[in-house]
């Protein structure tokens, strides 16, 4: 797979592990998918885009899904100048959000130097569990209940990686593995940012999946300054499309 194939398998694979809980459904139409449930989520998503004719017909597919409250009110994609003019037809206004890079750590060195008052480990107690959920939430909100929080780190290709500063939990992460990986949902505690805790966790984790025989990891975030410095390289811009109200 190309780059940019690469970075939209991570971005589907990581909405996969959003279905994860139970009582959510992965749907597949003609040339996308999406994420519903009995309640409106931010969970609740479109994905696997893959539209190369018929536009006008996914855009009214599409506001007819978020009218339904099947769907949030947006979805996320990557360039694609005619699917663009013909949503903000419809109605949606389109803004850049994050980047999506990639890296190939087959070569990735595995020495992770650090300072001795940071630590990383994998989550596997519940005590541990419960640290990672309220770091998550003091950033991401109120994604999923310690249930299924409990549910989506019970999947084989999830791992949750927990930072401690001074014995302190401050960060938190998590990696999906499906042939290539994703990093996702990756959040440091302000009054711990600037202090190697972010980088020395992504290392870590690059480091376990490179001993999994994983060769490329891709992620997508807003933090490309951080990203670049391990290795990762931009491959393209990611954008979010809201409906407008009526």
């Amino acid at each position: 797979m190309d780059n940019l194939t690469l970075c939209k398998h991570g971005f589907n694979m990581y909405c996969e592990m959003l279905a994860a809980p139970t009582g959510f459904e992965v749907m597949h139409e003609k040339n996308y998918s999406y994420i519903t449930g009995k309640i409106l989520r931010p969970t609740m998503v479109i994905f696997n885009v893959d539209i190369k004719e018929n536009h006008h017909e996914f855009a009214s597919n599409l506001v007819q899904l978020i009218k339904s409250e099947k769907v949030g009110n947006h979805y996320e994609l990557v360039k694609d100048d005619i699917l663009f003019e013909t949503l903000k037809n419809s109605g949606f206004y389109i803004s850049q959000q994050d980047s999506m890079l990639i890296i190939d750590i087959m070569d990735y060195p595995v020495d992770i130097t650090q300072d001795n008052k940071i630590s990383v480990s994998v989550v596997r107690t519940g005590e541990e569990l419960r640290y990672w959920i309220e770091i998550n939430r003091a950033y991401f909100g109120e994604l999923y209940t310690d249930e299924e929080w409990k549910e989506i780190h019970s999947q084989s290709n999830v791992t949750l990686y927990l930072t401690r500063y001074t014995n302190i939990p401050a960060a938190s992460m998590l990696t999906i593995v499906d042939g290539s990986a994703c990093i996702e949902l990756l959040h440091t505690f302000l009054d711990y940012r600037k202090k190697g805790l972010a980088s020395v966790m992504i290392k870590q984790a690059l480091s376990d999946l490179k001993a999994q025989g994983v060769s490329t990891v891709t992620v997508q975030t807003g933090a490309i300054d951080l990203f670049a410095k391990i290795g990762f390289s931009v491959v393209c811009d990611k954008y979010v499309a809201r409906l407008e109200k009526p």
